[in-house]
């Protein structure tokens, strides 16, 4: 089993605290939909929320190999 965190994080739209955010990268979860304004978001590489219309393939690319290197 790969590692699960639970994070904190202001959604990049409307700045609202979003608590208990479940994150696995090796399960290939990235995205957390906001508590106040629904819109989903992408968690980086860094652990900072992305608008998913910003989101760009080296930040999936970074994602996707940072956490499943071989």
């Amino acid at each position: 089993m790969g590692d699960r965190y639970e994070l904190d994080l202001d959604c990049a739209y409307c700045k609202e605290r979003n608590n208990d955010i479940w994150f696995a990268p090796t399960c290939n979860n990235f995205t957390f939909k906001c508590i106040k304004c629904k819109k989903v978001n992408y968690i980086n590489s860094s652990l900072k929320a992305v608008k998913i219309e910003e989101v760009t393939l080296k930040d999936i690319e970074d994602s996707f190999f940072e956490n499943n290197k071989c």
